[in-house]
């Protein structure tokens, strides 16, 4: 079943394609404009990119980036832009990963990198279930350069 995501920040969005995978969209994915908002910033040492990261090496920050995000099922592809900054990169629905929707980043001035997106489950009944997503980008070594996470919504 081909699903697609749309996540956007701003007037321009993210536009992530999904041809074929593992994970399929949950029914609150729809397409269209997402906001996500970082709230976390990677603070780990050297670890190559095919690497997943621990949540113990990122750091809370009240002064995450913020970013719009388009999402589709149909196409697979995806489109990142920076609110109030130069960002922006796009990319193609790969392999996904742990219960990730995995986004394939190959085209801006970075030299790759994913965004992953998932749910987080409240535990016990208590709270409310979240959308997560995390921006990571390479270096030209093939190691992780950055790492962000943050809430997605739309």
């Amino acid at each position: 079943m081909q699903t697609s995501l749309s996540v956007g920040f701003g007037a321009l969005g993210l536009l992530a394609l999904c041809a074929c995978s593992s994970v399929e969209f949950p029914s609150r994915f729809t397409d269209g404009l997402w906001s996500f908002s970082v709230d976390s910033v990677w603070q780990g040492s050297a670890t190559p990119a095919s690497d997943a990261l621990d949540a113990s090496d990122y750091e809370d920050t009240s002064v995450g980036r913020g970013f719009l995000v388009t999402l589709s099922a149909q196409t697979g592809a995806v489109e990142l832009e920076e609110l109030l900054g130069s960002f922006y990169a796009t990319g193609a629905r790969g392999a996904d990963v742990d219960e990730r929707m995995h986004y394939d980043l190959t085209s801006s001035a970075i030299v790759g990198g994913r965004f992953e997106v998932w749910e987080e489950h409240a535990t016990a009944g208590w709270g409310i279930d979240k959308v997560r997503a995390e921006l990571t980008l390479y270096g030209a070594d093939g190691a992780v350069a950055s790492s962000e996470r943050g809430g997605l919504r739309q």
